[in-house]
């Protein structure tokens, strides 16, 4: 008997916790599960943990449900990092020199030792800069550890804003990027660029648009906040991947983020 693999997508937010378990067969997505777990108030705050312990018990409680066959992807709050531009060094560096490089180049740029940083980086268009994502290590850490401690191993860990790429290729022409609302900030992706925005900064769709560098209409949306009226462009229900559940949670389209941290574990 073959035992599928089920490809799960992990949230830790302020007011609980979202997972969604998915599998492959056929190339096609299927939904096996989704859960939402409470955390006590004050478990989280501002997305870092301020209460390890109660976040340990409630992850070590619903692990217990899962299959021992799973890949777990975590996500961590964009707004907990920070994106910079580095310029390719003047002479050629092999892997570790231009890893060590841009480590020294982004630290200085926020005033802080290399080590106190986990970096991911990529070629900008212009070929000429590193796109640089910088998070501080010991927060990355004491949530990784956490659901470490309660007995879950991570395949990846991923900015939540950065993992709504995975869902890019499903949007379908023109559209190549997408803007959401989620926990009071926007969220956005297209094939070039992510990141997050404050709600103060950015009021309306067309802004957003405006900051990730697509026209609307090439931007679909998900969520909006209750006081925008929806705009003209394309609207995407991620939950439409998996052709018409049995039961949706509250705030379905809240799950933007969870639903593509699974997708983005799934084998191919």
């Amino acid at each position: 008997m073959t035992y599928e693999q089920w490809q799960i997508g992990l949230e830790i937010q302020e007011d609980g916790i979202k997972a969604l378990a998915l599998v492959s067969r056929g190339g096609q997505l299927r939904l096996r599960r989704w859960w939402q777990l409470a955390l006590p108030p004050g478990c989280i705050s501002n997305g870092s943990v301020a209460a390890p312990d109660a976040l340990i018990a409630t992850l070590t409680t619903w692990r217990k449900t899962l299959p021992w066959r799973r890949r777990v992807r975590l996500g961590f709050p964009a707004h907990r990092t920070l994106i910079r531009q580095v310029p390719f060094p003047t002479a050629p560096l092999n892997a570790p020199e231009c890893e060590r490089y841009i480590a020294a180049a982004t630290a200085r740029q926020l005033g802080l030792a290399p080590e106190a940083l986990m970096l991911d980086y990529h070629s900008a268009t212009d070929k000429r800069h590193f796109i640089v994502t910088a998070a501080q290590r010991e927060e990355v850490a004491r949530l990784s550890d956490c659901v470490g401690r309660a007995g879950l191993r991570l395949s990846a860990v991923a900015p939540d804003a950065n993992a709504l790429c995975t869902l890019l290729s499903r949007l379908g022409a023109p559209l190549r990027g997408v803007v959401s609302w989620q926990a009071g900030k926007w969220i956005m992706a297209c094939d070039n660029h992510w990141g997050w925005v404050d709600a103060v900064t950015v009021t309306a769709f067309e802004q957003a648009c405006a900051l990730l560098g697509t026209p609307a209409d090439e931007t679909a949306w998900c969520e909006l906040p209750p006081d925008i009226t929806a705009p003209a462009a394309q609207h995407f229900n991620p939950w439409s991947m998996f052709g018409a559940p049995s039961s949706l949670p509250p705030r379905p389209l809240s799950w933007l983020t969870t639903i593509a941290l699974a997708a983005g574990e799934v084998q191919p």
